[in-house]
């Protein structure tokens, strides 16, 4: 049922918006500089198909910052109305820090690390991020594939080996885990 919604009527409304002049000049800035772009004049809907249409159009990966975390969720619910949700990705930042360091839910967290893993990949997608988001520090792209851990069924995994690496990931060996960025063997 899902995919149907995706199909049909909504594609042929983007191909139209993507066809017009407007949005054809903006793609093709989009495409020469490859640099940060504004849209304004535009508003709700509009924008989103005009963006969804540039999404198909470049087969790219397409970052839009927006205000705060609440226009985030608008047009992440918008995008996931039109695209499939393997395609629109959200990077959730409160605007005020210490609100981030004191209730960042680890739904919030997942979101991060899936947008992150998203980027590391060569699909195409649109990543949703509140502005305070673009200020946040990020490892490199060599860091954060180094860190990840993979393990397999069955697989076995030294103990002490394991300790040392989340050590050096940042994490702290505890007793009993009490909050987020502890561990306990």
């Amino acid at each position: 049922m899902e995919n149907s919604r995706k199909e049909g009527p909504c594609l042929n409304i983007i191909e139209r918006i993507s066809q017009t002049e407007i949005a054809k000049s903006w793609r093709s800035q989009l495409m020469t500089t490859g640099t940060r772009q504004l849209i304004t004049g535009l508003s709700g809907s509009a924008k989103t198909l005009l963006m969804a249409g540039a999404l198909q159009k470049t087969h790219q990966k397409i970052v839009i910052a927006v205000p705060n975390l609440y226009y985030a969720n608008q047009l992440v619910d918008d995008f996931l109305n039109i695209l499939p949700s393997e395609q629109v990705h959200l990077f959730p930042v409160d605007e005020v820090l210490s609100a981030e360091m004191a209730f960042s839910s680890p739904e919030a967290r997942a979101d991060r690390v899936s947008a992150l893993n998203f980027l590391m990949t060569a699909n195409a997608g649109i990543v949703v991020v509140p502005v305070a988001g673009l200020r946040k520090y990020l490892p490199t792209k060599e860091t954060w594939q180094n860190a990840q851990l993979h393990w397999e069924i069955g697989t076995e995994v030294e103990p002490e080996i394991l300790a040392q690496r989340l050590v050096l990931m940042g994490y702290e060996r505890q007793s009993m885990v009490g909050k987020p960025g502890e561990f306990s063997i």
